[in-house]
């Protein structure tokens, strides 16, 4: 490398160094800055503090930085208020310097540090750092004015402050400690662990945000008994300050089988533990207490703890259905072998998938939904194995599946219809013998039986016909060129050359009723059923549409195909009549109002020119 290089490498070197140094050095704080931190008296910033101590005659505290929050040194573990912290800190940056008495001062005055009052001071607060600390002692205040003398312990200098400063100091323990018990939102909880006279209970939150007992059984749990003992739990407070000393607990009723509560929140690395001993024997309102961790004892109202004596059912979900119709994707349901799935795309966008496809109408999932969503636990039933039998089950009529995964479950064989994700909902309904106001009600994800009203089984149904939509064809006015009517007496027919042309009837010895033939063309623009009657009928005849059946055929073009015709069968006692669409294997029905508009002539025989009068002429007789 020769010289000229090195020398311009240097120069870039040189170049980046005074940028790095302009841009990403540290700021210097402005004079103004400087001039301010050089007023105040306590010169450690709160940030940098890690424990802090006040020790005065009335009281005296030390205070240690954890995990985020202020806690006590001694009792350990006993939490902090935190605006009276902030509070401390605030007023401990604002406190300027008044009038400096130097040591010259105190010579000149004939005066030393006694008559300040630092030989006996009113107390000292030690500003701390790991090991490293600064010490201020106070000594008395002023002869003149609002004001008081302090100093640093290795300073000569005695400074005048604000005489106020002083009541922002804490006075005493009751006013320096949290008394609330659970400090995590209710929200944040993730789990709750109950061991009381009733039992033990442990309830968790799935991360769908429901909750979910896990003992003494595994089912849902109520989120709104839930949250509701949660608020409780986290707006209870500690009535009175008992003893900062635990070596005798079991004078105040803790043992290993106490009555307890544990909360676990997400924010909190370790949960919050509360344990109940006895009643205080000089207030039945109060009750002994204490945390895990906390070298402290206490005392709660009675309130917390009855809050805890619930009963197991009254916290369990008694609606069989809490996902809402948006959420669920796939929707299955089994009786007899036969399958019938419902699937929801988009939202609000369903189709039947099994056993054929086809669109269903909106309005009986709708109701499906609206039933379940509904229904309600009457009754809890404890089935133990030994009672698990046909005979005290009863006849399973259904089985029903509602997933919100429709990948997995779309995969599961149609004689699995048991789902195992977190978020699918499968149930087994059974119709009890000899009971008839009881379905008893399997929930499979949870092993929970049930009781609930029997109308459920109403709205229960594998008939695809039930669901499937009415609309049974769909013709493009502007797609069709003929259209023609056959019956057992008699064909017409109607036709264009192409679209926009006019119509003409085609049959000899007619003329074209355009009236009629516009009206049989837009019926059947969009063609609903009045009713859907059978899926693949193995004979037509019961239906008239084998023999005799009244044919209406449409020519097309474009996308729509060749041709598609309606039959038309025999009317029913209702005045209804069957119908078909000729190469799909449902018959339906038509009204009696549709079954005119659809078999009018719409070609009508030509009436014969009326014939025109003879003139009679008479000859003038005088031509």
């Amino acid at each position: 490398m020769n010289g000229r290089t090195t020398f311009f490498l240097l120069l870039i070197v040189l170049g980046l160094g005074g940028f790095i140094y302009r841009y990403d050095s540290p700021t210097k704080p402005s004079p103004e800055q400087q001039r301010a931190r050089a007023r105040r008296v306590f010169q450690v910033h709160p940030d940098e503090l890690q424990w802090f101590k006040v020790d005065f005659e009335a009281f005296s505290a030390k205070f240690v930085h954890k995990e985020g929050h202020w806690e006590l040194a001694r009792p350990e573990g006993a939490r902090v208020k935190e605006n009276l912290v902030s509070n401390f800190f605030s007023k401990l940056e604002e406190v300027e310097k008044g009038e400096i008495i130097t040591e010259e001062d105190l010579k000149r005055r004939n005066m030393t540090l006694s008559d300040y009052g630092f030989e006996n001071p009113l107390g000292r607060i030690v500003l701390g750092k790991g090991s490293e600390a600064r010490t201020y002692v106070i000594g008395r205040k002023s002869f003149v004015g609002d004001n008081a003398y302090i100093k640093e312990s290795t300073g000569k200098d005695i400074i005048t402050i604000p005489a106020e400063f002083l009541e922002a100091l804490p006075k005493s323990m009751d006013e320096v400690r949290d008394r609330r018990i659970f400090i995590a939102k209710v929200e944040d909880t993730s789990k709750l662990e109950v061991r009381r006279a009733g039992g033990f209970l442990q309830a968790q939150r799935k991360p769908s945000g429901t909750w979910w007992l896990e003992q003494p059984v595994k089912t849902r749990a109520n989120v709104k008994s839930i949250s509701h003992i949660l608020s409780r739990l986290h707006t209870a407070r500690i009535e009175q300050f008992i003893s900062d000393d635990q070596t005798e607990l079991a004078v105040y009723g803790f043992s290993d089988d106490s009555a307890y509560v544990r909360v676990w929140s997400d924010l909190q690395e370790f949960p919050v533990k509360l344990t109940l001993g006895d009643m205080l024997p000089d207030n039945n309102d109060l009750y002994y207490a204490r945390l895990e961790g906390v070298d402290s004892v206490f005392a709660v109202s009675t309130g917390l703890k009855n809050l805890l004596n619930f009963e197991i059912a009254g916290i369990r979900e008694r609606k069989l259905m809490t996902a809402s119709m948006g959420e669920v994707k796939i929707v299955k349901i089994l009786r007899d072998g036969q399958v019938l799935r419902l699937v929801q795309g988009e939202p609000g966008a369903w189709t039947i998938s099994e056993p054929h496809e086809w669109r269903p109408e909106i309005d009986p999932i709708e109701t499906l939904f609206d039933r379940w969503a509904k229904a309600h636990v009457v009754k809890f039933v404890e089935l133990p194995a030994e009672q698990d039998t046909p005979e005290a089950r009863g006849k399973l009529v259904y089985t029903i599946s509602f997933s919100l995964d429709d990948v997995i479950s779309a995969e599961r064989p149609d004689d699995a219809p048991v789902l195992v994700e977190d978020d699918d909902r499968v149930y087994e309904v059974y119709e009890k013998p000899l009971a008839q106001n009881q379905v008893l009600v399997h929930s499979v994800q949870d092993k929970t039986w049930c009781e609930v009203s029997p109308g459920l089984i109403r709205f229960l149904r594998t008939d695809p016909l039930y669901y499937r939509a009415r609309q049974v064809m769909e013709l493009q006015s502007n797609e069709v060129l003929r259209v023609s009517m056959k019956d057992a007496d008699r064909e017409i027919s109607a036709s264009r050359e192409a679209i926009g042309q006019p119509w003409k009837a085609e049959t000899e010895g007619t003329r074209l009723d355009e009236a009629r033939l516009t009206a049989l063309l837009d019926r059947c623009a969009k063609f609903d059923a009045e009713s859907l009657i059978e899926m693949d009928p193995r004979e037509l005849t019961r239906f008239g549409l084998a023999t005799n059946v009244i044919a209406i055929t449409f020519g097309l073009t474009g996308e729509s195909g060749i041709s598609r015709s309606l039959l038309i069968g025999d009317r029913r006692p209702d005045n209804t009549s069957y119908a078909m669409i000729r190469g799909k294997d449902l018959v339906f029905t038509i009204s009696a109002k549709d079954r005119k508009v659809l078999t009018n002539d719409f070609c009508t025989p030509d009436k014969p020119a009326p014939e025109k009068p003879v003139e009679n002429k008479e000859k003038d007789p005088s031509g």
